[in-house]
Formats: C-alpha cells, sequence, structure tokens
C-alpha cells in the first residue's frame, strides 16, 4: 500500500487484450503440436486498485494484479488441467507441459461439447469512474452522512474499490469467446458520536460510478447505524422477525449449495420440501442471472465458455433447476445451464451462483413491511456465520437488531438469536420489501430484499 492518489498502472479492462489474445494463440499452437484430443485455452487479466479516504490519515491506494493461462485436455480417457501465472511464452510452455503430466483416468469428456459455447448480450456495461472522481465523491460523501445524522454519525474511512479484468477462452474445436469488465464498489465505515458501539461497515455496490447519488447512500448508512442508538434491550419467545435484505442474503447463501448440482447420496434438499414441493413460502423466486443488467459478476458466457443465462432456482417457493459446470452437470445427470464459476485462472471451472436474485410479485414497501407487525425483532446485520443444518432440517441466526413494539423503537439489542427449522422458516415468509440491495456472501452476490417471517423462536 503506498500514500497519495498516484495511479502506477492504467486500470482499464482492454490493458491486457494483445498480451491475452497473444497467450491464447501461443499456447493453442504449442497444444496443436503437442497434444491429441480435446482441449481447452484459458487466459486472464485483472488488476484491481484500493482507495482509502481516512480522516486523520494521509489517503492510501493500493494496487495489485494477476496474469496467468490455464490448460484443460482430455485424450484417450484421461484428463490434464495445469495453470502457470503470467502471459509470456514461458507461462504457455509450462502451462502447456503441465497439463500432461497432471492427466489422471476419467471414464468421461468433462470439456463442453462445441454446439453448447457461444455468447450472450449484456444489457448493461458497467464503467469506471474518471479520475480524481473517487476523491470528491469521499469528499461530499462524509458531508452527506454529517448532514444526514445532524452530526451524530462520523465517517471513519471510506474505501474506494475498482477492479478491471478481461479473459479469453479458445478450443480445439476452433470456438474462441472474450469479455472484459470493470467493477466499483465502496465501504463505507462509520461510528456514533456518543455512543461506543464500535464501526459500522456498509458495503454499496456501484456499476455507475458518475450517477451514483452520495445523498442516498449516506441516507442509507445513516438509516442503521441510527438505529443501533437506542437503550438496549432484550426480549425472548416467539415473535415475528424482519430481516434486512444484508441478513436475507446470507440466508439464501447457505440455501445454494443445496440448489448446486449433487449426487445423489449426498443431496439434502428434498428434506426440505414439504409435501406440496414448496421449499419456501410461494411468494418467493430465486434466479441465478449471469446477464442481469448491473450485476456484479455478469458475462457472456459462463466459465467454461457456455452461454450466460438465467437459471430458475426456485419458482413461487418450487426448486425448479440446479446450478451446475458441465462437468458437474454429467456427473449428476443435469442438464448443463452453463453455471461454471472461474474467478481466477488458477480455479478449475467450478459450479458456483454468481447473481442470484430474489423476486416476488407481491412485494411491498419497506413501510409497509413495518406496518404489518405490532411486536417484532428487526434483524440489520449478522455478527456470526448462518449455521445450517439440513439433514436436522435446523438453523441458527445470530444478528444484531432492533425491537419494535407499536410502530416504533423499543430498543437495540446487540445480539438476537434466531433458531428452528429452516424448512418453517422459509414457508412462514409473510412479506416481501422492494428495498433491494447487491450483497456480497460466500456463495456469490444475492440481490435481496427484507422479509418478515411470522412466529420465530428468538432466545434470550
Amino acid at each position: 500500500m503506498t500514500p497519495g492518489t498516484h495511479h502506477d498502472f492504467e486500470l482499464s479492462p482492454d490493458r491486457y487484450r494483445e498480451q491475452l489474445q497473444r497467450a491464447a494463440i501461443s499456447t493453442r499452437d504449442l497444444l496443436h503440436h503437442r497434444a491429441s484430443g480435446r482441449w481447452e485455452v484459458f487466459a486472464k487479466a485483472s488488476c484491481a486498485r484500493q482507495q482509502i479516504f481516512a480522516p486523520d490519515d494521509a489517503d492510501l491506494v493500493s494496487q495489485t494484479e494477476e496474469t496467468g493461462v490455464a490448460v484443460r485436455s482430455f485424450s484417450n480417457d484421461r484428463h490434464g488441467f495445469a495453470a502457470a501465472s503470467d502471459l509470456g511464452s514461458n507461462a504457455s510452455r509450462r502451462a502447456a507441459d503441465g497439463v500432461r503430466s497432471s492427466e489422471v483416468a476419467i471414464d468421461f469428456d468433462p470439456l463442453p461439447p462445441q454446439h453448447l459455447l457461444g455468447d450472450s448480450p449484456l444489457s448493461q456495461r458497467s464503467e469506471l469512474a474518471p479520475a480524481g472522481w473517487a476523491a470528491h465523491f469521499c469528499q461530499t460523501l462524509r458531508s452527506e452522512i454529517h448532514t444526514c445524522s445532524g452530526g451524530r454519525v462520523i465517517p471513519h474511512r471510506i474505501a474506494f474499490q475498482e477492479g478491471a479484468f478481461g479473459w479469453i477462452l479458445t478450443t480445439s474445436d476452433d470456438h474462441t469467446t472474450h469479455h472484459e469488465t470493470v467493477s466499483t464498489s465502496l465501504l463505507v465505515e462509520v461510528r456514533l458520536r456518543d455512543r461506543d458501539a464500535g464501526i459500522w461497515r456498509e458495503s454499496v455496490h456501484l456499476p455507475r460510478p458518475s450517477d451514483s447519488d452520495p445523498r442516498k447512500i449516506a441516507l442509507k448508512v445513516v438509516d442503521r447505524v441510527m438505529l443501533s442508538n437506542a437503550n438496549n434491550f432484550e426480549m425472548a419467545g416467539i415473535k415475528d422477525v424482519i430481516c434486512h435484505g444484508e441478513v436475507v442474503a446470507h440466508i439464501i447463501a447457505e440455501l445454494i449449495p443445496l440448489l448446486t448440482a449433487t449426487p445423489g447420496d449426498f443431496d439434502d434438499l428434498s428434506t426440505l420440501v414439504d409435501q406440496h414441493g414448496l421449499l419456501m413460502s410461494c411468494d418467493l423466486s430465486l434466479v441465478d442471472d449471469r446477464t442481469v443488467e448491473d450485476g456484479p459478476l455478469s458475462s457472456p458466457s459462463d466459465g467454461e465458455g457456455l452461454s450466460a443465462r438465467r437459471v430458475l432456482l426456485v419458482e413461487e417457493g418450487v426448486p425448479r433447476h440446479r446450478i451446475a459446470s458441465y462437468r458437474d452437470a454429467m456427473v449428476c445427470h443435469e442438464q448443463p445451464r452453463g453455471g461454471a464459476l472461474r474467478l481466477s485462472y488458477r480455479d478449475y471451472p467450478a459450479s458456483g451462483a454468481s447473481n442470484v436474485v430474489v423476486s416476488s410479485p407481491e412485494a411491498i414497501s419497506p413501510s409497509e413491511l413495518l406496518g404489518n407487525i405490532d411486536c417484532a425483532a428487526y434483524l440489520l446485520r449478522p455478527i456470526a456465520p448462518v449455521k445450517l443444518d439440513p439433514k436436522r432440517d435446523s438453523f441458527r441466526l445470530l444478528a444484531s437488531g432492533i425491537w419494535i413494539e407499536g410502530g416504533k423503537v423499543a430498543g437495540w439489542q446487540p445480539a438476537i438469536e434466531v433458531s428452528g427449522g429452516i424448512g418453517q422458516l422459509l414457508r412462514r415468509i409473510d412479506g416481501v420489501g422492494t428495498d433491494h440491495g447487491w450483497h456480497q456472501t460466500r456463495a456469490g452476490f444475492i440481490d435481496s430484499p427484507s422479509l418478515l417471517l411470522r412466529r420465530q423462536t428468538i432466545g434470550a
């Protein structure tokens, strides 16, 4: 990490375009001469920059970049995978040499057939902010936080994170696809002036930075952190619960493995589905959409070159399809739908969600959601990983939040424990908000709203 705001390298998705093309061509030519059977070359470059603005310290800038090439092959019932860093000719040779030495016996071809490969159009491409925008935006955001909170919320640090990457995939079947994109996000850290409640962090995805409204972001941050300013108050028993979208995202993230292609002997999804085939309330649907406008991980194809698409995971409460890479789809007898993730050139394509969207045709405003309860816990943020045991149909959620009685805040509870049957929790959803937001979880990005859950067990 270096002080100042000088940019040591150009942050641009096309910065490595020629190097990626040369690496892909060089590796392809080596494999044409050395390898029989089918193969795939994947070359990727990424660069990222983080600028940290802190009131009492010099502004800091950290920069990272990663480049490399990977090869997968299949020949004579043997499969290999190898990766090498850099995009020069040495990397091409190391990857081409390594794939042969890594070969293992396999009883099917794990590389997708040519007719499945292709691109899907993207409705929107993200953009990077112009030079100097970050410093100006952070200064404005600080001022708006002060104004919106009446000086009661103090900005601690604001981190502006930019990333750009490009990749190219080419195969022995003469198929080539490529993608270039950028991403921008903010991490805002604030604290309350008159309360020792620690640091409150809010992450914001910014698909188009120049269109971002600092006042809206300030209000989003201030609204939640100010709720923690209430006097401590504890309650237990069977209560209604409203989960903020961030809490919902981490609950949904624990369900994603159940909606991913799994061999039958290890498939726990059926244990959570009721006699009507419902996994959750019929008001709720889940879609993994790699082409969604403004999605953090949108792309024209998945990590293996299959056309990106919308995969309907849950339709009005009923499980429909599974997320699966081509290899996992073959193993689990699923239909290939383009569900492979490849976050680094070092990664073997694996089944994984990208942009999961939680939706409902009956969504209502947050104020209407709050108006539907008399006494309830409002969970604002998880303070520990959500624990889910599908075999026992149980869960445990620990979050900070407030108690609402008669439409007013009754008090703040630093740790609220909600536990019980996960199937029962999901099917007791009685209200879905319109307050969507992208949240990063261990299972990918999830665009989730607030949810109203009836009659949950809350511990003291």
